[in-house]
């Protein structure tokens, strides 16, 4: 079972995670958890298919990065919580909702090869999904003699 528990970092809340076996006192050590948001990845017969799990972050915080030399698809971003939703706080009861900078590296197939060019991304009911567009495989061409 694990337990969760919140610190306060300057107009943040951070998410801390804690075994619950893990004894509390003056030599405890907290680990923060950051946002690791979940995937899918799927091939269709034209494109690659990276589904983003990012409920609650605004379209305008996220940066997506294609690396075609090391094969690889960053997101990054930002969920932040609003002033309004802070504000006015007597007391926490339970927090367990990661706000702050997140990060995912996301390895792709290295047998497929990408149109860079082509790539497009949109956000709808709390996913971001990214279609990259597959290259057509090279071919062995047979040489023929005369």
């Amino acid at each position: 079972m694990t337990r969760y528990r919140f610190g306060f970092h300057p107009n943040e809340l951070i998410f801390i995670r804690v075994d619950a076996e893990f004894p509390f006192g003056p030599d405890s050590v907290l680990q923060a958890r950051p946002l690791r948001p979940a995937i899918d990845m799927y091939e269709m017969e034209d494109a690659l298919i990276v589904k983003v799990e990012l409920p609650g972050v605004q379209v305008e915080h996220i940066d997506i990065t294609l690396s075609e030399e090391t094969h690889q698809l960053l997101v990054r971003g930002e969920r932040k919580e609003s002033v309004a939703d802070i504000e006015g706080r007597r007391r926490c009861h339970h927090l367990e909702i990661y706000y702050g900078a997140f990060e995912r590296l996301i390895a792709l197939p290295p047998e497929l090869r990408f149109d860079a060019e082509n790539l497009s991304a949109h956000y709808r009911d709390g996913f971001l999904i990214v279609r990259l567009p597959l290259l057509p495989a090279a071919r062995r061409i047979q040489v023929e003699s005369s």
